[in-house]
């Protein structure tokens, strides 16, 4: 009890921390932390680091990354540290990709409730966004791993990761997932999204043949992956589902366009529900 009372008063201190950590007392306190094997500790000090841009602590950083993969289900439960840093080093703008690839390719099956789980899912992820914005040689071949992993939120963070790459190669990845299909409607929409910023217009036509889906989730997706690409072209297909029994989402869609067209049509059919509903995502 002593011991979990010690470690709430430290975690307590650190949140103090935050109103100026470049003190001198501050910096001793967040590198001891980062240097420590309590990961609770190390994963605070960590997105204090990130939160406040203190970029000269990113070597420790880094060795506490690489402390924390030695032995990480007993050293690092649920990745706590792992991804507390690795979001630091993304947040800092880290230039070398090496944490980045460690991050991608790590799986860290733990116990729970007699079976196993993946408690590296998020780590990968943001790995992914890493190795995109330091230019790994190689990262379409990491992408394309991890539009294949196992777990959903990694697909679809690679999905995201493919969109910030922009280039080429990643809208023929994301075109051939959503052509091949995915267990997960989410995945998809993630997909479309990805696509249609990569593409801009030349995918709207692309998107849009998914409004008719037989899969009400995929169809609703690409909905609302075209309303949030904001491309006026998406604007009279919207419009014209918006007659269809997808008309909760069309309507939702034709908010996301945000621009003068779509809040006039809108406004025309109050005081439907559906249309009054997508007024207030608007107007958020």
């Amino acid at each position: 009890m002593a011991k979990a009372a010690k470690l709430e008063d430290r975690l307590a201190a650190l949140t103090d921390l935050r109103k100026d950590p470049n003190t001198p007392e501050a910096r001793k306190e967040l590198t001891k932390c980062l240097a420590g094997k309590v990961n609770l500790l190390a994963a605070k000090a960590a997105r204090i680091v990130g939160d406040c841009k203190v970029d000269d602590l990113a070597p420790q950083l880094v060795e506490a990354f690489e402390r924390f993969m030695i032995d990480p289900v007993a050293s690092d439960r649920r990745c706590e540290a792992k991804l507390a840093i690795v979001n630091a080093l993304e947040a800092l703008e880290y230039p070398a990709y090496e944490p980045f690839l460690r991050g991608i390719r790590h799986v860290q099956m733990e116990p729970s409730f007699g079976t196993s789980i993946d408690t590296a899912i998020e780590l990968r992820a943001v790995g992914a966004i890493g190795l995109v914005r330091t230019n790994y040689p190689d990262v379409g071949v990491e992408l394309v791993t991890l539009l294949a992993d196992k777990a959903r939120d990694a697909r679809t963070g690679a999905a995201r990761a493919i969109a910030y790459w922009g280039t080429l190669a990643g809208a023929l990845l994301l075109r051939l997932k959503i052509l091949t299909g995915d267990r997960e409607a989410e995945v998809i929409g993630e997909c479309f999204s990805g696509l249609l910023h990569i593409e801009g217009a030349r995918a709207v036509n692309f998107v849009s043949a998914y409004l008719d889906d037989g899969n009400e989730a995929i169809a609703e997706g690409a909905a609302l992956a075209l309303g949030e690409s904001r491309r006026e072209e998406a604007f009279e297909i919207l419009k014209e589902h918006a007659r269809s029994n997808l008309r909760p989402a069309a309507l939702l869609a034709i908010a996301l366009l945000r621009n003068d067209q779509a809040v006039e049509y809108l406004r025309s059919l109050l005081p439907d529900a559906d249309a009054a509903k997508a007024l207030e995502i608007y107007n958020k």
